[in-house]
């Protein structure tokens, strides 16, 4: 499900073992208008493409939502886009934390330009990236046309990535509680039991005490102790709900 490519997944590796790192980068567009905000930039001696958010100061919780959702993404080997948070710089516009988001598709078309056909294929990528947005709590995919995306390339499959994480672990929600998503509509195709049993195998195989690592590292930076214990307390207590509630 998760073809980035070599190049892709080598700055995956980086970012998933230094989550924290210093970054410059070429601001190449100006923030846009969605709810955080998220501008098109260049970074490394290869002008790779990412997108860094948000416009202004809202808090690290956000930032650190991104990250987390992206790391266990890859730990499931889910099409979910790389991930690192940018340490601040003192210059503006980055004197503040930022996330930043790899582009990871050569020409990405959102999902909602022109939804491709639900064949076996996409609703397997699709279904399982649901059963990873309910562990997490998400709402922002449930039909969302542009937190998805994908690549028709010559002669290959469809490639796709999923982005726009920032509204997990909702508080005002009981992780006992919380809906299942909605996601794209697969929830009733014939190849969508399969592709959630698969998931759900792999999210219960996921050590505790690496879900707790991957929160626990950015406390300090991006979290405190009481919203990362809060986070781990929701991965936990929801995790064995999940089969049952699918």
């Amino acid at each position: 499900m998760r073809k980035f490519g070599e190049w892709a997944e080598r700055i995956a590796d980086d970012w998933m073992g230094n989550p924290i790192q210093q970054i410059s980068v070429v601001q190449l567009t100006e923030f846009s208008n969605s709810a955080d905000g998220a501008c098109r930039v260049s970074f490394g001696d290869d002008e790779r493409i990412a997108f860094v958010k948000p416009r202004e100061e809202k808090g690290s919780r956000v930032i650190a939502h991104e990250k987390i959702a992206s790391d266990i993404g890859k730990l499931l080997q889910l099409p979910v886009a790389p991930v690192v948070i940018r340490e601040r710089e003192p210059d503006a516009p980055w004197d503040r934390l930022t996330a930043m988001s790899l582009s990871c598709l050569a020409s990405p078309r959102h999902w909602g330009d022109a939804p491709l056909p639900l064949d076996d294929e996409v609703v397997s990528v699709l279904e399982s990236l649901r059963v990873f947005w309910t562990w997490l709590g998400d709402t922002d995919h449930n039909n969302h046309p542009q937190n998805f995306l994908y690549e028709l390339p010559l002669r290959s499959t469809p490639r796709f990535v999923a982005i726009d994480h920032s509204y997990i672990f909702p508080e005002a929600v009981d992780p006992l509680t919380a809906p299942v998503c909605g996601g794209y509509d697969t929830a009733s195709h014939a190849a969508a039991p399969q592709a959630r049993q698969r998931t759900l195998d792999a999210i219960e195989r996921i050590n505790v005490a690496q879900l707790q690592h991957l929160v626990r590292r950015l406390v300090g930076t991006a979290l405190t102790d009481d919203q990362a214990d809060r986070i781990i307390a929701w991965l936990e207590s929801r995790r064995p709900l999940l089969r049952g509630m699918f």
